[in-house]
Formats: C-alpha cells, structure tokens, sequence
C-alpha cells in the first residue's frame, strides 16, 4: 500500500512538473517584451534587401551606425514599443505557414543587447488583416504569434524602420552661438534684403549685401537669430523612395529662393539652398486663385548631398531677411 500511495504521488508530481514546463515553454514563445529597457545599449534591425541599422547608447546619447545622433523621439518610441509589446492572439494553425514564410522573406530581425548580451531576438512581420496586430516570431520558436501594444490601434512594424537617414537626427545646423563666425543670407534677386552677420567681433556686427555695417540693429533680435542655429531642424528627409526623388536634379538646377552659408570659429561650414514646392493638393489664395507655391514648405539640399523638406513656420528665426534685425519682435510665451 505504502509503495502504491507514494507511486501515485510520484506519478501526480511529475504531471504537474511536466504541464507546468509545457506552460512556461509556450509562454517563452511569445515573451516579446523587454521590460527594462533603461539597461538596453544596443538595437540591430535587419532585413533581407539586404538593410541594417544599429542604434548604440554612448554616453547616453543614442547614435545611428557609430556615425550620426539618433532622433531622440524615434528612439524613445522604439523602446517604448520593446517594453510595451505583448501577444494579442494566437495564429490558426492553418495560417502559421504561410506566415513564417512571409517572415522569412519581409520580416525585420531585431536583436536587443545588454552590454555585449544579446537579451531578445525576435522577427516582425507584417500587419494583421485587420491591421491592429503585427505578425511576430521569436527566434527559435515553434510558432508566429499577433503582438500589439495595449491600447493602440494600429500596427508595429513601421517603428522598426532602417533607413539611416530617417534615423538620423533632423539638425540642420547644430551650431552654438558663440562658436559661429560669419553668416551669409542671400535672397535671389533681392540684394537689399539679403545681408552678412560678422560673429568675429565681441559683438555681432550686420552687414548689408555690400559689405557696409547696418546701424543699430536690436540686440534681442540679434541674440534670438544666432540662438536659433543651434537647434534648427528640417521636417523630413527626401529618399529615393519619395516621387520628387526623381525631379531632385531639376530643381536643384531651378533659381533658390535663397541660399544660407555659416561658419563656424574652428573653420567648419555648413550651407543650405531652399527651393520653392508645390502644393501637395490645390490651395487657393487670398484671391481666389490657386496657388502655384506651397506656402509654408520648401525644398533644400544641405552641403552633403541631402534632400530636405523645411517649414518656414519652424525656421521663422532662420529665414529672415535683412529688415528683421530692426523690427520689434512680439516674443511668444
């Protein structure tokens, strides 16, 4: 009797054992989340065209490739995503082949380090039909599962993008101004609008386009106009995957509207052409009449190559003409 009890026993305890390791290994599967993310330093992203990014935290700042500083808000959003993420339903067995092979051939590989540990490895996929959910796989596991973030609606894939140059921080100029020793504005076509900023001296001095001293120009205005170098940024990169890709080279050959050149003290220049855009769909004027330039926004191409789309309401201390410096600004709260 003795023996029989202790063999039901033992028989019980193993069961349990076995169903509680068969639990843990399914819920393996899908542990997408990396709750700790404060601790994460280094994120790859991959994909099969072939493309890769690699986002490391140096110093606490986040950088995109060892080359260029991370935009701080994709960054923050990619985390939030890691830690937030979880299984929304499991995929019918019908469909998990299919899926895997879409992994294989779309998906993202994402690897998560702690230092040099690799923490999460997993694959994203593409949306749910119902486009709430993304298809996700761990590496190693048996099965795809549909991961969403609590709350959202939406789909995950597109925040594990690898394009650097949607990475890359939008700083036009990222310029002090203390370290910026001249600056030129010129308007086409307008030569009195257009102007020099001597930095060389103790006291900014304003040129016209002839190179004479402009009297008595508003120290605040001043101060505001150099202050905004250093945090000037343009609303989105062109990449060959945008439609105006293709026309880059005619309107870069078109008349700028103007073309900003700075130095800097230690040497470096940095020099930006805007271009006019048309509207992405009709506007119509004061008039009435449609207008043939988009108001607000501008092409420019930056001293290295790159094709950017600016705001003349986020660059309003930038783009400024000559007449700016003695005009009393009313200063937002």
């Amino acid at each position: 009797m003795i023996i029989v009890v202790l063999g039901a026993i033992t028989w019980y305890l193993l069961k349990e054992n076995n169903n509680q390791t068969s639990i843990q290994a399914i819920e393996a599967e899908y542990a997408f989340a990396f709750e700790d993310t404060a601790s994460v330093t280094k994120i790859i992203i991959t994909d099969k065209t072939p493309g890769r990014i690699e986002l490391t935290r140096e110093n606490g700042t986040w950088k995109v490739n060892g080359k260029y500083e991370a935009r701080p808000d994709a960054v923050e959003v990619l985390l939030e995503t890691l830690n937030r993420m979880s299984m929304r339903n499991f995929v019918p067995v019908p469909s998990q082949e299919t899926i895997i092979k879409r992994l294989a051939v779309y998906g993202k590989e994402v690897e998560i380090y702690v230092g040099d540990k690799r923490v999460k490895h997993f694959f994203v996929g593409t949306e749910t039909p119902d486009q709430t959910g993304t298809y996700m796989m761990i590496a190693g596991a048996s099965q795809p599962f549909s991961v969403h973030i609590q709350g959202f609606v939406g789909y995950l894939n597109s925040r594990f993008f690898i394009e650097e140059e949607l990475w890359r921080r939008r700083i036009l100029f990222g310029m002090d101004k203390e370290n910026i020793a001249q600056i030129s504005m010129y308007f086409n076509g307008d030569d009195a609008a257009s102007f020099r900023v001597d930095g060389t001296q103790e006291q900014p001095v304003l040129l016209d386009w002839s190179g004479n001293a402009v009297q008595n120009p508003l120290a605040v205005n001043m101060n505001i106009y150099l202050g905004s170098f250093r945090t000037a940024s343009y609303e989105g990169a062109i990449l060959p995957t945008d439609g105006i890709w293709a026309k880059r080279d005619s309107i870069r050959m078109s008349i700028p509207v103007f073309e900003l050149e700075i130095t800097s003290k230690d040497g470096q220049k940095k020099s930006m052409k805007a271009f006019r855009k048309r509207p992405d769909q009709e506007q119509i004027g004061d008039e009435g009449v449609p207008l043939e330039w988009d108001p607000s926004r501008l092409y420019a191409f930056l001293d290295d190559g790159r094709m950017v789309l600016i705001q003349n309401f986020g660059l309003k201390n930038i783009i400024v003409d000559k007449y700016f410096f003695g005009q009393e600004l009313v200063i937002d709260n």
